[in-house]
């Protein structure tokens, strides 16, 4: 990696965390809803439908933890066996556990309780988000590679990271939408979990193939 891009990809990296951390400080001084958690709360109720609960149901199921573990074993197995490729195999074990440990760190730290008003049960402390971490870290990152993949054997793969950027805000949408977080615990969310994507970015750009 050259140095602009190593340069680009820390600032990120530290723009993402000083946001993070400003975020995390209001949340400890006031883990209340603010403001703009009851306006996005508000806006989540005035289209609510059947029709949508439905669609968000289904969209907020892919950060469950089983089908996490389950599409993570076939990505492993796909680059062990079947790619021979080792190395991103091993980022992207690295990034899955790591994120979900900073995740589980978090909130164990903020202690931040779930709304009140949520559609689902859902267990847990709600700050950051652990969905829009693993949005982030798992989803993220695997596009990444598969895009970098791709590119490298000359394939056309620009659509991949707009595939799961859709998929990452679909994911965070959906646990306002369903009341289990507040917009907060989104924004957190993301900002932890691209953190982490960013870190896991360079480390498997240490030994990949430019």
């Amino acid at each position: 990696m050259n140095k602009g891009k190593l340069t680009g990809i820390l600032l990120l990296v530290i723009i993402s965390l000083i946001l993070f951390t400003l975020l995390a400080y209001q949340v400890t001084q006031n883990p209340s809803p603010n403001d703009l958690d009851l306006l996005a709360w508000e806006w989540v109720q005035s289209i609510s439908n059947e029709f949508l609960t439905g669609i968000f149901l289904i969209i907020t199921y892919l950060g469950e933890s089983w089908l996490v573990a389950s599409l993570l074993i076939l990505s492993l197995i796909i680059f062990l066996a079947v790619r021979k490729e080792k190395w991103p195999a091993f980022v992207l074990a690295l990034s899955v556990l790591g994120g979900l440990g900073l995740n589980t760190a978090l909130k164990a730290y903020f202690e931040r309780a779930r709304p009140a008003w949520k559609l689902i049960e859902a267990d847990g402390y709600s700050f950051p988000s652990g969905h829009a971490m693993v949005a982030w870290y798992f989803y993220g990152f695997l596009a990444y590679l598969w895009w970098d993949t791709l590119r490298r054997e000359g394939k056309n793969a620009w659509w991949i990271p707009v595939v799961a950027l859709i998929i990452i805000i679909l994911m965070g949408f959906s646990r306002v939408y369903l009341g289990v977080h507040y917009f907060t615990d989104i924004l957190g969310g993301f900002l932890a979990g691209l953190a982490w994507f960013l870190i896991c970015t360079l480390i498997y750009r240490q030994k990949s193939v430019n």
